[in-house]
Parts: C-alpha cells; structure tokens; sequence
C-alpha cells in the first residue's frame, strides 16, 4: 500500500519500444523481376530496435509540490483523437492510424486493399 511507503517513493514507469525504421512486406517492381534493390540506412537499423523506460518521480524531482499519484493511462493518452470505427466507410474497427491523412483505418483498408495517401495534414 501507498501508505506505508509514502508518495516520494512511488515512481511512473513506461516501456516503449522504437524501430530505427520500418520494414514491410511491400516493395513496388516491374511485373517478372527476379531481382529488387532496396536502400536501407544501415542493415542494423532494419533487424535492431532499441528499448527505453523512463522512471519518473514526480514528487522527488519537485515538477510537483503536492503529492498526485493520478497518472493519464498511455493508451488513453496517445489514441484520445482516434475513431474507433475505419474512416473509409466501411464499418470495422479500426486498428492503425495513417502518419499522413491521420484517418483511423481497419486492417483490410490500410493493409490488403493498401491505403495510398495523397493528402499530409500537419
């Protein structure tokens, strides 16, 4: 409990995991090439991703005076603008949002039938 080792000593810890860049099953060439080129920054970049988690101590680091120990979930936190229904109007959930458009689109929109964006929104 809380109580028994005070507030100054609760810390807020997350994990997240971050790809250099990403690698998909996709590469655009002419029908019958046996052989495609693709760049890469580095080959570690394609296989290697690295992992942080910050701990954080409110309290002990004096960002706060008072004691608050309500932390935003990060799921709530990261997707609060997102629908939850495909933008593409065709009624499944969506799972991805797009880095380009920011439409929130289900697997068979943005995978399968492949979602090409036209349109950046800053």
């Amino acid at each position: 409990e809380i109580s028994l080792i005070g507030a100054e000593n609760v810390f807020n810890s997350d994990q997240s995991s971050f790809n250099l860049e990403m690698h998909t099953g996709r590469t655009l060439s002419f029908k019958g090439q046996k052989k495609i080129g693709t760049l890469t920054q580095s080959t570690n970049s394609m296989t290697h991703s690295y992992t942080i988690q910050p701990i954080v101590s409110p309290c002990k680091s004096g960002y706060l005076q008072e004691k608050s120990l309500h932390f935003d979930n990060p799921v709530d936190h990261c997707f609060k603008n997102c629908e939850a229904i495909c933008e593409l109007l065709c009624n499944n959930i969506a799972v991805i949002r797009c880095a380009w458009c920011a439409k929130s689109l289900c697997i068979q929109d943005f995978f399968i039938v492949y979602h090409f964006c036209k349109e950046y929104v800053a």
